[in-house]
């Protein structure tokens, strides 16, 4: 079992790739969809087929209440984390954060003392 919560952007993104991916090698994975996916708040959870019907017993198909926007937004997240682009948002946007090339030393106003 794993919970990728905090790194499931960069496995839908396919910057973790191979061995890091822990889907094809744990037979549950949970994640939410509010962190690294930028989705609304809410979770997802993934099972190989030895476990799926297990899963589906222990968890229903929604829990709290289907709500139609929210679902629609998840949709629209692992969309965007698969390398689509929104319709809402046609300019588009990296699935990870580049690294900045350079980050800039602090500035000072001209004439500032330090105390």
């Amino acid at each position: 079992m794993v919970d990728m919560a905090h790194f499931a952007g960069l496995v839908a993104g396919k910057v973790f790739t191979g061995d890091e991916d822990p889907v094809p090698h744990a037979h549950v994975t949970t994640t939410t969809t509010h962190k690294s996916l930028r989705g609304p708040r809410g979770g997802l959870i993934l099972a190989q087929p030895d476990y799926a019907d297990a899963v589906d017993r222990g968890c229903p198909m929604v829990l709290g209440g289907p709500l139609p926007h929210v679902m629609a937004a998840k949709a629209v997240a692992l969309a965007e984390a698969a390398g689509r682009r929104s319709p809402a948002t046609p300019s588009g946007s990296p699935t990870t954060p580049r690294p900045s090339p350079k980050v800039p030393a602090p500035r000072r106003p001209a004439g500032h003392r330090r105390h």
